[in-house]
């Protein structure tokens, strides 16, 4: 085994602890969360690069400012400031991995989740593809659960609507799910508003597709990642015996229409473009999941540890997401 698979199975007992026990200090628990987050970042970045990580290091050397870079302008632009401080990928990637770090932990305190949610984000296997492959979109995870978070706290139209194009502008698929920026609201009602943006979306879907991508990150195809999203819905609903009130209800709808969006993604768009889309919407279902337990369980130790590791299993028994945990440096 690598010291990267070593490490990631530390932290998966570290989080399984979590689900049983409790610090009773958030700020010792950020900090010694944080502390273990970064060794990990600093095994992962050392152990070499997987995949598309190695076309993100050479394009920290770049000069150029094409379209391309300027639609996803908050990765693409600011690292490569960074890396002329640092003048080491390596350092870069950790640079940024401690901040999407922070922002979980942050979103997990603003939620009110318990202790194992950072734990499970991180080590899920759509985040443990994204931080090894598709890097902007894992950074554009974290971006958007924040986002989500401020929801919990009233923050103010113009801090959501700041983090919303922040996530977006990391990356553009992001869009796809901005529909929440109206889903959740202290309404007891559905937002006219935001069923309209669900329709939109899932309307404009289909012609905003112009081609069908041919590239691919991995072995699984969308119709795993959907399996899986079908599979929480149905204990979702089935937690709350499908009486829904409140948070409860507007994640109900919403978790709807991310099984539909993933349904026409797969349907419209290619491959790697329909799984990047069931990867997202899969991390933000770890949401109102935890949530369910939470609300709906009296013996929830069990309960979370049971779909803990539910959740966790997959990232070591899918090729594409182990795989990404088993590079190592030639000698």
């Amino acid at each position: 085994m690598t010291y990267e698979l070593v490490y990631y199975l530390f932290l998966v007992l570290t989080g399984a602890l979590f689900c049983v026990k409790k610090l009773r200090s958030e700020k010792l628990y950020f900090f010694v969360t944080l502390f273990l987050f970064t060794i990990y970042s600093v095994i992962t970045r050392y152990s070499g690069f997987d995949v598309d990580i190695n076309a993100y290091a050479s394009e920290l050397k770049s000069e150029l400012f094409s379209l391309y870079y300027l639609k996803e302008p908050v990765y693409w632009i600011s690292s490569r400031y960074i890396y002329k401080i640092t003048q080491s990928p390596e350092v870069t990637f950790i640079i940024y991995d401690i901040i999407s770090f922070i922002l979980v932990l942050k979103a997990r305190e603003n939620m009110k989740l318990p202790q194992y949610f950072t734990y499970l984000f991180l080590l899920f296997f759509p985040a443990v593809m994204g931080m090894n492959n598709v890097y902007r979109q894992y950074l554009s995870y974290t971006i958007f659960i924040y986002f989500s978070s401020l929801f919990f706290i009233n923050s103010s139209f113009v801090k959501k609507s700041f983090f919303i194009l922040l996530s977006v502008l990391t990356h553009n698929v992001s869009a796809l799910f901005s529909p929440l920026f109206f889903a959740l609201n202290k309404k007891r009602q559905i937002s006219f508003r935001s069923i309209f943006l669900y329709l939109c979306v899932l309307v404009i879907l289909p012609l905003a597709v112009g081609t069908k991508s041919n590239s691919d990150t991995g072995t699984l195809g969308v119709e795993v990642y959907l399996l899986v999203m079908v599979a929480l819905f149905i204990f979702y609903i089935s937690s709350y015996k499908m009486v829904f009130n409140g948070v409860s209800a507007k994640f109900f709808y919403y978790i709807t229409y991310l099984i539909s969006l993933t349904s026409m993604a797969a349907v419209f768009m290619g491959s790697a473009q329909s799984k990047r889309v069931g990867m997202y919407a899969l991390m933000i279902t770890l949401i109102p999941i935890v949530k369910a337990i939470e609300d709906n369980y009296k013996q929830k130790k069990p309960v979370r540890t049971i779909t803990y590791f539910i959740l966790i299993l997959p990232t070591i028994l899918f090729s594409s997401s182990l795989n990404m945990l088993l590079t190592q440096l030639n000698p």
